[in-house]
């Protein structure tokens, strides 16, 4: 219930038979399992007769006595190419921090998981519309790659493995939009799960900028 005026968390109502499981990959805790600031895929068993429903809601505690959480994002919107389980929350935050970094505000963007042809792993393709430009454009990327490994752990862990450098590809103002008006979309897919959609909103722009790849690994071992 939402029990505070001016917040946006709400407070967690365990005894009025529900009984709630919380999930982190395949790892599901019970309430008194669960960490402030980790966020969790929502499970809940009722009297009524519903048996760990995932409610498909992704929450994040802000505090632990009493339980209060937030509620993040969706369980379908993330990517987990390479196992690195990016959600639509951690890509939000991560701009969020690049942008307060470099003067930055995004207008749209995408994200899709590349696969190396012939080798295991790849890495991920951002499609980034600007309402107003970063002092630096690298700078922003940067900021945006180290803000995403801090945000999440198994990102972090897999692009010590499995994952190369992300690409970032601004795209000029008004090219999600022409994308919008060919493909007759409303909303702009955020996490996607293959590359086919960026390529076509990739298509529709005119001009741009990329970074990313093997730049950035020389940048980190340096």
């Amino acid at each position: 219930i939402a029990d505070r005026c001016g917040s946006d968390d709400m407070l967690l109502m365990p005894h009025y038979g529900r009984y709630y499981e919380f999930a982190r990959g395949e790892n599901v805790v019970p309430l008194e399992g669960v960490r402030r600031g980790v966020d969790y895929a929502l499970l809940m068993t009722t009297v009524g007769g519903l048996w760990r429903y995932e409610l498909g809601d992704v929450v994040r505690f802000t505090s632990i006595d009493p339980y209060r959480l937030r509620i993040v994002g969706r369980v379908r919107q993330y990517i987990n190419a390479f196992g690195e389980e990016l959600m639509e929350c951690n890509a939000e935050e991560a701009l969020l921090k690049a942008c307060m970094m470099t003067g930055a505000v995004v207008e749209e963007y995408s994200v899709a998981p590349c696969f190396f042809e012939g080798a295991a792993g790849g890495y991920h393709l951002w499609a980034v519309e600007f309402a107003s430009l970063p002092d630096d454009v690298e700078s922003f990327a940067m900021a945006l790659y180290a803000a995403l490994r801090e945000i999440n752990s198994d990102y972090d862990a897999k692009r010590r493995s499995v994952m190369a450098a992300a690409v970032v590809k601004t795209v000029p103002r008004g090219t999600f939009h022409r994308w919008q008006a060919l493909s007759s979309r409303r909303k702009v897919p955020r996490l996607l799960t293959d590359r086919t959609t960026i390529d076509d909103i990739l298509s529709c722009a005119e001009g741009g900028w990329s970074y990313g790849g093997d730049k950035e690994i020389e940048k980190e071992e340096t």
